[in-house]
C-alpha cells in the first residue's frame, strides 16, 4: 500500500499517512443463531458435567474413607459407577459442543472480504 507524505514549505510539520486495511466477515443470521445455540447447550452441559463429577468424587471420597455402613456400601458403589459413566458421557458431549462452536466461528472467519482502497 502506498503511504502519503505531507510537508509544509518550511518543513516545520512533516507527517506520513498510512492507509488502513479493514476486514469484513460474512456473517448471516443463521450463523449467529447456530453459534448462540451451541454456546448455550455447551454451557448447560458444562453445568451438568460439573455436578456429575462433583457427585462422583463425593461418593468416591465417602467410599475411600469408609464413612458408609456395610449395608449401604453396595448402593454407594452402584451410584459411584453410575456417576462416573454419566460424568464421562457429559464431558464428551460438552467437548463436542465446544469444538463444533469453535469450528462454526472459524468457518465465519474464513469467509472474509478485504476492503479495497483507492490510492490515486
Amino acid at each position: 500500500m502506498n503511504e502519503i507524505k505531507i510537508n509544509t514549505e518550511e518543513n516545520l510539520i512533516e507527517t506520513n499517512i498510512y492507509p488502513r486495511l479493514e476486514t469484513y466477515y460474512l456473517v448471516t443470521d443463521n450463523n449467529l443463531k447456530n453459534i448462540r445455540e451451541k454456546n448455550v447447550l455447551a454451557d448447560i452441559f458444562m453445568l451438568i458435567t460439573s455436578l456429575s463429577w462433583g457427585s462422583f468424587f463425593s461418593l468416591y471420597i465417602a467410599f475411600i474413607t469408609n464413612m458408609i455402613s456395610k449395608e449401604h456400601l453396595d448402593v454407594i458403589i452402584i451410584y459411584r459407577n453410575l456417576f462416573l459413566v454419566f460424568s464421562l458421557l457429559f464431558s464428551f458431549i460438552t467437548i463436542w459442543f465446544f469444538c463444533s462452536s469453535y469450528n462454526e466461528i472459524r468457518s465465519v472467519k474464513s469467509q472474509t472480504i478485504n476492503s479495497t482502497l483507492n490510492t490515486d
